[in-house]
């Protein structure tokens, strides 16, 4: 790891980034992803013009860490010690798409982080976390109709769509997953990379004099 983060409570490491609880010290952070146009294109929020406004965010999402146990996380560059947005998961207790008290994943990242595979990067991290150290029987998502790379890192990181609905006068799609999926697939995935190495015939036909047995490859 590049810079030290002695100082903040870390929860997740991903090969690039490191995901700790929000702290007062995101202010600055936070304002420059909150108050910026291109993030907020698919969101509906109004942009932040005040600090105030980020510091607010900060102390209801340790509110959350109190009273649910979870909240969204800041999302550290570990090379640079840089902001690079927020990502984790959320206890929501408010009706969305018919449902309510529902653990949601979610992300938001500052442009320059964007399209470098991060956001998919923690998503990842973030599923294991939810399904082997809080086992959480499901995940749920929403994104925007038109938010493409949203869309796009959540069918990567495993959700299924289960259709639309209208939220905040806007048309959004919505996802799930659940533990029982995900394992299953991890279980094929590892069962995959355990059978990767296949004999070829490359030496099938040549024989160590000294022992007078068959050579194999194996790739």
């Amino acid at each position: 790891m590049s810079v030290a983060f002695d100082h903040r409570k870390i929860i997740l490491e991903t090969p690039r980034c490191v995901l700790c609880e929000m702290e007062p010290e995101d202010i600055e952070g936070m304002y420059a992803l909150d108050s910026n146009a291109l993030v907020h294109q698919y969101l509906g929020n109004s942009l932040f013009t005040e600090k105030r406004q980020a510091e607010e965010v900060i102390a209801h999402v340790q509110r959350q860490y109190k009273e649910s146990g979870i909240g969204r996380w800041t999302v550290l560059e570990k090379k640079t010690g840089q902001f690079a947005g927020w990502a984790g998961i959320k206890w929501v207790k408010e009706a969305v798409n018919g449902y309510c008290a529902f653990y949601d994943i979610g992300y938001r990242f500052l442009p320059e982080f964007w399209g470098r595979g991060i956001a998919t990067e923690c998503a990842s991290k973030i599923i294991e976390y939810a399904f082997y150290q809080m086992n959480i029987p499901v995940l749920y998502a929403a994104t925007h109709c038109k938010n493409q790379a949203s869309v796009s890192i959540l069918k990567k990181a495993g959700f299924e769509c289960n259709g639309t609905f209208t939220y905040f006068e806007s048309d959004q799609y919505w996802f799930s997953l659940t533990r029982q999926s995900w394992m299953s697939e991890e279980n094929n995935n590892r069962r995959k990379r355990s059978t990767e190495f296949e004999i070829t015939d490359e030496y099938t036909n040549n024989t160590d004099s000294s022992t007078g047995l068959k050579l194999y490859k194996f790739h």
